[in-house]
C-alpha cells in the first residue's frame, strides 16, 4: 500500500482517504481540505500493510471508497496495534462500499468477484473503469499489471479475519453504482449508521468540492 500526502499543512488533524481498486489519488485531488488539516491518500494495495506514524494527529477522519472500506479497517487496526495511530477517529465515511466487499448479502457476490479476478484482461480492465462512470474515464489509471496484482492482494485480504470496526458515521450510496450493488450497501449500513443516497455511479467525487461535504451530508 502506498501512502501519499495530498495536503501537508503540519496540523494536528488529518483526513485519511482510502482509494478504490486501480485508482490513483487523482480521483480526489480536487477536494479542498479543511483549514490546517493534512490529507493522506492510501492506494495501490498489496499484501502487506506499511507502518505509518500518525501519532502527531489528535483527530483523524477517514473517508473510504469501494475496496478502500475493507482496507481502512485493516490499516487502522494495524496502526492501532503498533501504537502508530493514537488520536481519536472522529468520523469514518464509506463511499459506495462496505467492509465486506466479497459477500453475497453485503457486497459483490463471490462468484462475480472471483470471475473478475480470474478473467481480468486489459480489455476487461478498461471496461471496469468505464463502468465506474463517465467522470472516471478521465482519471489516471494504474497500469494493468499493477492493477491485476492489486486485485489479487485485495482478494486475499477479503479472506482474512475481519478487523475491528471503525466508527462509521455515514455511508454514501450511489444509486447507479454498477460495481458495488446499492441494495447490498443499504442492507449493510442501514442498521449501523446514517445512509445518504445520490443519483450517481460508482465514482462520484466529481460532485463534491471539499472533504467536509462527505461527512456533513
Amino acid at each position: 500500500m502506498r501512502i501519499e500526502y495530498l495536503v501537508s499543512a503540519g496540523g494536528r488533524e488529518a483526513v485519511l482517504y482510502f482509494s478504490g481498486w486501480s485508482f490513483t489519488p487523482d480521483a480526489v485531488r480536487h477536494l479542498a481540505a479543511p483549514e490546517g488539516c493534512d490529507v493522506l491518500a492510501c492506494w495501490a494495495y498489496g499484501d502487506s500493510l506499511p507502518d505509518m506514524d500518525l501519532t502527531a494527529y489528535r483527530r483523524v477522519r477517514i473517508v473510504a471508497w469501494s475496496m478502500g472500506c475493507l482496507m481502512a479497517e485493516r490499516a487502522a487496526a494495524h496502526w492501532r496495534a503498533r501504537g502508530l495511530l493514537c488520536g481519536e477517529v472522529v468520523s469514518a465515511v464509506a463511499v459506495n462500499s462496505t467492509p465486506r466487499p466479497r459477500d453475497r448479502r453485503f457486497g459483490i457476490a463471490p462468484a462475480v468477484f472471483d470471475a473478475v479476478l480470474a478473467r481480468l484482461t486489459p480489455q476487461r480492465y478498461a471496461a471496469f473503469r468505464q463502468s465506474c462512470g463517465a467522470a472516471a474515464a478521465h482519471l489516471a489509471a494504474r497500469p494493468f499489471d499493477g492493477a491485476a496484482a492489486e486485485l489479487a492482494a485485495l482478494a486475499r485480504h477479503t479472506a482474512a479475519p475481519a478487523a475491528e470496526p471503525l466508527p462509521w458515521c455515514r455511508a454514501l450510496v450511489g444509486l447507479r453504482d454498477r460495481v458495488f450493488p446499492p441494495s447490498a450497501q443499504q442492507r449493510y449500513w442501514q442498521p449501523r449508521c446514517a445512509v445518504g443516497t445520490a443519483d450517481a455511479p460508482h465514482y462520484l467525487f466529481d460532485r463534491y468540492r471539499d472533504w467536509q461535504q462527505l461527512w456533513q451530508g
